[in-house]
């Protein structure tokens, strides 16, 4: 016996697509809180790993150390903290007199920034006894230091020491040592993997006549 095939009437079919289309746009709507990053395309929204590093972006724009731009930039892509490092003296070399005959040029720093929030730093000083009679220099001295700031520690950044500390005289106006050279280089490593390390240099020459002169990395400064 034939059986005649059961049609749904075409309101039942419309009504159908209708309800599939509805449950299909409620599942499509975000329901966490960084919805908006998250269809924005930002990089894993809501992942632990890097829940401190967005929570400092947050509080560097709080204090201002941070632009809104460039906070939401790095919320939304916590990798791109690596595009923007610079480098600036922070701290210009303070001159001191120890005693008769002494002086000392402290103080000395250089930094680097992390999309212009500070996250590192390198310091030096000299000491040093001079004579403008004999042309000499001696007793000469100082420390070689470093340190990250929270913002740098959050990026992977420690100080890893001073892989140089080398005082050396030269000889100046005819006498050696007529001047006593403290060169200094201070080491960031990254725990990323295969991060190169930063290497931040700081360069004092105290003079015979009581005067020096500074250089970081690569630029020569004036006498201070």
């Amino acid at each position: 016996m034939r059986t005649t095939p059961s049609y749904r009437p075409a309101w039942a079919v419309t009504a159908l697509l209708s309800l599939l289309s509805l449950v299909a746009a409620v599942l499509a709507v975000p329901t966490s809180a960084s919805a908006d990053a998250a269809s924005a395309g930002c990089y894993r929204v809501g992942d632990a790993q890097y829940a401190e590093f967005r929570s400092t972006v947050k509080q560097l724009k709080a204090k201002g150390e941070l632009s809104a731009s460039d906070a939401s930039a790095l919320d939304c892509d916590p990798r791109r903290a690596s595009e923007r490092i610079t480098y600036e003296i922070s701290s210009e070399p303070v001159m001191g007199t120890l005693a008769s005959g002494c002086k000392s040029s402290t103080n000395w720093i250089i930094s680097f920034s992390i999309w212009g929030a500070e996250a590192g730093k390198h310091n030096q000083s000299l000491s040093w006894c001079w004579n403008n009679t004999t042309k000499k220099v001696s007793d000469w001295g100082g420390p070689c230091g470093g340190s990250t700031t929270g913002w740098g520690t959050t990026n992977g950044w420690s100080w890893d020491g001073c892989s140089q500390n080398d005082f050396i005289p030269y000889t100046l106006g005819g006498s050696y040592p007529g001047g006593i050279h403290h060169k200094t280089e201070g080491k960031f490593t990254n725990s990323v993997p295969y991060t190169p390390a930063i290497y931040l240099r700081l360069e004092i020459w105290g003079h015979y006549a009581g005067t020096c002169a500074t250089r970081y990395n690569n630029t020569t400064r004036q006498y201070c």
